[in-house]
């Protein structure tokens, strides 16, 4: 067996902890305030890449828009070029506001990560709507709350739970790696719910006079309600199908790994 000098272990030693100990990241951060006048019933259409999304409700006839933008970057990349790189972009047409996050060009993997030259991004966004307005939310890697608005609400996430909190109208929630919890005061006439995901727990709550026909799976886990289900055909712990107070509008709940519960408000 050769020897090794102690000077070549050093050595080695030396250039195994250069190679191990990435560069030192820079943070920038910066808010984006903007207000937009619109009627009610209009459409927020929000798409989102890393970061959160919270909707609030007023007694205004205005949107409120706030991003708070954060990047962390490498040592070969200036976070404050990234972070202007970084935009919200919000327009206005049609009775819609879309408001799109747009990422700066950078490089992943582990070669980037070494080099300093990998940029972290994220905006999470706090944003005020007349209480009776249309949501269209798509985010990844980020939860969505929304609170107190009535309309036509389509909610996706990826990696992140949604919370809907005194809503009205028509639902369609769904997440992948993350629950769902949802409060219905009243179903718009013939609006179709659904909520959607694959690891997380469904809470639905509704009044006790809430009227619907109710569709449930999951793969595993229970289902349990504490409003009388009249059921139709099969019924398991896992799924089952029927009417809660004489039925009314569809509404289909389903998980993979999680339970459901119907509770009363």
């Amino acid at each position: 067996m050769n020897a090794i000098s102690p000077r070549r272990l050093l050595l080695a030693l030396a250039l195994s902890a250069s190679i191990a100990v990435p560069a030192v990241a820079e943070t920038a951060s910066e808010t984006v305030s903007k207000t937009l006048d619109v009627q009610a019933g209009e459409q927020l259409d929000l798409s989102n890449v890393n970061g959160s999304v919270k909707i609030t409700t007023w007694d205004r006839s205005q949107v409120a828009i706030k991003a708070e933008k954060e990047v962390k970057t490498g040592i070969s990349v200036p976070a404050k070029d990234a972070l202007q790189q970084l935009q919200v972009v919000v327009g206005q047409a049609g009775g819609k506001i879309t408001v799109e996050t747009r990422h700066p060009k950078s490089s992943s993997g582990a070669f980037s990560w070494l080099t300093g030259s990998n940029v972290d991004a994220q905006v999470r966004y706090e944003i005020t709507v007349p209480r009776s307005f249309n949501l269209k939310v798509r985010t990844v890697n980020g939860s969505v709350s929304v609170d107190g608005v009535t309309g036509n609400h389509s909610i996706r996430t990826t990696n992140g739970a949604i919370t809907a909190k005194g809503t009205s109208g028509a639902l369609k929630l769904a997440t992948t790696n993350g629950g769902i919890n949802a409060e219905l005061l009243r179903i718009l006439p013939g609006a179709e719910m659904s909520f959607n995901t694959t690891n997380g727990r469904i809470n639905l709550s509704v009044p006790s006079t809430f009227a619907a026909t109710l569709s449930a799976n999951t793969t595993n886990g229970t289902i349990d309600s504490d409003l009388p289900i009249t059921i139709s055909g099969s019924v398991s712990k896992r799924s089952l199908r029927g009417t809660i107070n004489g039925g009314g509008p569809e509404v289909k709940l389903a998980t993979t790994n999680g339970s459901i519960k119907v509770k009363s408000l």
